[in-house]
């Protein structure tokens, strides 16, 4: 059986986006893997307002999608990826071409994504990042959001959902 995104487990989502933005002091954005093999957006927060709010408008921007190469490593080879120093210049080269808007006005300073799997099958994916002046994620951060995104998985893989095509 299929696992698909279920919208009616957004509340839930956007509380772990909210948790994890707070606990790790800086944002982050969850994907779920759709049939497609894509990761698409599905909750995101900021412990700040004002990127929260630059966030959720470049989502609305991007009607939903977000490609990126991370996700694409991600997906090809299910291995977190920390960055603990990293310039927004350097993510430009990375990410959507949607998210320079973001970039521009933020210096990025760290980011990590891992992915989210449920056994071998891969969910989707926990990106977070901080702005100047945070100091950058360590082994320690990774582990932490390493172990959310395993639990969350493991959470969204209990009820199997069958959806339309």
């Amino acid at each position: 059986m299929e696992l698909e995104y279920d919208p009616r487990e957004s509340d839930a989502l956007a509380c772990v986006a909210r948790h994890l933005a707070r606990r790790l002091d800086g944002a982050c954005l969850i994907r779920y893997r759709v049939r497609s093999g894509e990761l698409v957006p599905v909750a995101m927060d900021h412990v700040r307002p004002e990127p929260r709010a630059w966030m959720r408008w470049l989502r609305q921007r991007s009607h939903g999608r977000f490609t990126d190469a991370f996700g694409a490593r991600i997906i090809q080879r299910t291995q977190p990826i920390l960055i603990p120093t990293v310039s927004s210049a350097t993510l430009r080269l990375w990410m959507d071409p949607t998210w320079s808007a973001y970039l521009d006005r933020y210096a990025v300073c760290t980011f990590m994504i891992v992915p989210a799997r449920s056994g071998r099958r891969l969910i989707g994916s926990i990106s977070t990042w901080r702005e100047q002046p945070a100091d950058g994620f360590d082994e320690y951060d990774l582990s932490y959001l390493m172990e959310a995104a395993s639990d969350l998985a493991n959470a969204l893989s209990r009820k199997p959902r069958v959806g339309p095509g």
